[in-house]
């Protein structure tokens, strides 16, 4: 058969396989809400900020569910692939602003 590479049980043996199922929508958002409310209240911030946490969060998964959704990996570019850790990028990056206090 062509393009078929056959594996050896000899060579299989020194790896293992380990497989985590895709967490839901509404557990990432719960986590990553939960995170964003409590930086935005620790650092300070307006309280009418606190309320835009879900907004931000919303957009971020749909953001990244787009993205998982419709950019693919393909054999020549197989180093797109979007996970977990894409996703809490943007909110570590959203928590990196700080609180400025503007005189006047």
């Amino acid at each position: 058969m062509w393009g078929c590479v056959q594996v050896t049980g000899r060579y299989l043996r020194h790896f293992n396989l380990l497989s985590i199922t895709d967490v839901a929508d509404n557990v990432l958002s719960n986590i990553f809400e939960t995170i964003l409310t409590w930086y935005l209240k620790d650092a300070g911030f307006p309280k009418e900020l606190h309320a835009l946490s879900p907004k931000i969060i919303d957009a971020t998964l749909g953001v990244y569910t787009a993205a998982t959704q419709q950019l693919l990996p393909t054999p020549t570019k197989s180093h797109y692939v979007f996970n977990l850790r894409d996703f809490a990028r943007v909110v570590q990056g959203i928590m990196l602003v700080r609180v400025c206090v503007c005189e006047g």
